[in-house]
């Protein structure tokens, strides 16, 4: 059986059922760094789209950050998932109402269930109805509310959010109207979905840049609207490419924190066997050069570490390596001199990602163009889909 959503190759190419999980990286990243406080009651609606359908799928969610640091655990009162409804005018970048497609939802999880804060994860039972399947290319928003036993403040992650200060309000699709827009995603969800399919899959590393911190030209790290995470380009590019991502990206990372010597929550966190991955894109260096301060050295042996850790997690499969794109003068001397030893293909990679040379007009430069960028550091959206198209230029999938 060839499915559509695999495109032309998917004819040719033999099927796998793979296990993929649909997150950003994480609890503790450095952009969205203001928790909301909850003082009794919470929830949430976040937006869900796939380039595959599913065959089962489910929810996993902990109240635990990637540094290891211990947190309240919560009680989860509910799960519910429908279809999103959508903005058709204004001139804004958020495209849903934060409402549901004919105010209906169907339940996942009706009773209450703990949301772990030592880093465990809770997981939900698997959703196998043939007819609350995950279909390819729908947008859905994944409902999910919690109680507190007293005032906590719940660390953000990255991507766009409906949030209530209600429980009900949360979980009723009749709701439509009291939302917020946080800066984030309150706590760490995972949504794990099987899928038989002819894509090939890809471990992709990088940090806020691919994690999906993006907007409009010319806002700030405190104005920008977040974006649901299948917008970030390593998303985006798989979507467009017969690809599925696997994204471990988290805003703030140097390369040295994705190894389990320093940060062992990256390579445990998803269950990376099950998605049967087919290689790996390495595109970190943007903290590593500015705030970070690696000399050149010290990255040379932060990647070549890295990329030990990949083969001992996937096997020998292709390693793509990605340039970092202009941040500013800090660094950027090093920054320059990465990414001409990167396009060497040190340590066996298999090929080079030229983020660089797309994402800016001049050789050398020390700033991204001002159409590119949000905010001097991320994409713009313009800049998100030229990322995208050259992940596609040099990727073979």
């Amino acid at each position: 059986m060839n499915h559509i959503e695999d495109g032309i190759a998917g004819a040719y190419a033999a099927e796998k059922t793979r296990i993929i999980p649909y997150c950003n990286g994480g609890m503790d990243q450095t952009v969205a760094t203001t928790p909301i406080t909850v003082n009794t009651q919470a929830g949430f609606r976040t937006s869900v789209r796939l380039p595959v359908s599913s065959t089962r799928w489910r929810v996993r969610a902990r109240n635990y950050g990637m540094t290891g640091s211990a947190r309240p655990v919560l009680t989860g009162k509910g799960i519910r998932l429908g279809e999103a409804a959508r903005i058709t005018t204004g001139s804004g970048t958020t495209s849903r109402t934060g409402g549901f497609v004919g105010n209906a939802a169907f339940n996942i999880v009706a009773t209450d269930f703990p949301i772990p804060g030592d880093g465990g994860f809770y997981a939900s039972p698997w959703v196998t109805d043939p007819a609350q399947q995950l279909q390819a290319g729908l947008e859905y928003l994944l409902a999910i509310a919690y109680t507190v036993a007293s005032s906590t403040n719940i660390g953000l992650t990255i991507g766009e959010c409906f949030y209530w200060t209600s429980v009900a309000s949360a979980l009723d699709p009749t709701v439509t109207a009291g939302s917020t827009i946080p800066a984030g995603i309150p706590l760490d969800l995972i949504i794990e979905y099987e899928t038989v399919t002819t894509r090939s899959a890809w471990l992709y590393i990088g940090d806020s840049i691919a994690e999906g911190v993006m907007g409009s030209r010319g806002t700030t790290n405190s104005t920008i609207v977040p974006q649901p995470i299948w917008r970030n380009y390593p998303n985006q590019w798989a979507a467009r490419n017969s690809a599925l991502a696997v994204n471990m990206s988290m805003a703030g990372m140097m390369t040295s924190q994705y190894l389990p010597t320093n940060f062992p929550q990256f390579f445990s966190r998803m269950d990376l066997a099950a998605a049967q991955l087919d290689g790996a894109i390495v595109a970190t260096g943007s903290n590593d050069f500015t705030s970070g301060g690696r000399t050149l050295a010290q990255y040379q042996a932060d990647i070549a570490a890295l990329m030990a850790q990949i083969r001992a997690t996937i096997g020998e499969k292709p390693i793509y390596l990605g340039a970092t794109i202009p941040r500013s003068s800090t660094g950027n001397s090093t920054r320059i001199a990465a990414n001409e030893w990167l396009a060497s293909l040190p340590y066996g990679a298999a090929g080079f990602v030229d983020f660089d040379a797309a994402m800016r007009t001049q050789v050398d430069a020390a700033a991204l163009p001002a159409d590119l960028t949000c905010d001097t550091i991320h994409p713009s959206f313009k800049g998100v889909e030229l990322m995208a198209s050259t992940l596609a230029r040099s990727i073979p999938t």
